[in-house]
């Protein structure tokens, strides 16, 4: 199974347990990952945990690493999203990236708007990145390159 495999597995597998939430007043950037660890664990799998795009991503990336995909080829990207076309207002949203090192081509996952894709098959207009291990330094997406 390629890494690309994995993340397309992953990105399902982890919609699959969780339930979507849009943001509410004091939005905390929170993993469901240990609870999805537990639950794998515990063999209770039918229960769906509340996420907001931030948490998805999060967990995404997490759960990823945990199965074998270097962090350094992951990243979180805010963007302005465009859920009704580029001509509608966009909203501010999160994603995760995923860098196919094979094909050097770049992915969305962990995106509660659509499957993984090719970055260019969404209206996503990036606007800031960093590593997933990098807590505080965010940079203009048109900076960043992977390690």
């Amino acid at each position: 199974m390629t890494n690309l495999d994995k993340i397309n597995y992953i990105d399902k597998y982890i919609k699959n347990m969780t339930l979507y939430v849009p943001d509410g007043t004091g939005d905390v950037w929170t993993s469901r990952f240990n609870d999805i660890i537990e639950a794998e664990i515990s063999g209770n799998m039918s229960f769906k945990f509340k996420v907001d795009c931030e948490d998805l991503v999060f967990t995404c990336i997490e759960y990823a690493h945990y199965k074998g995909i270097p962090i350094t080829d992951m990243a979180r990207l805010i963007v302005n999203a465009y859920p009704n076309g580029k001509n509608s207002e966009p909203v501010g949203h999160m994603v995760g990236l995923f860098l196919d090192r094979k094909t050097n081509k770049v992915y969305y996952f962990g995106d509660t708007f659509g499957d993984v894709c090719e970055i260019y098959d969404r209206d996503h207009e990036p606007k800031l990145i960093n590593y997933f291990n990098d807590k505080e330094d965010w940079i203009n997406y048109n900076d960043f390159k992977f390690k």
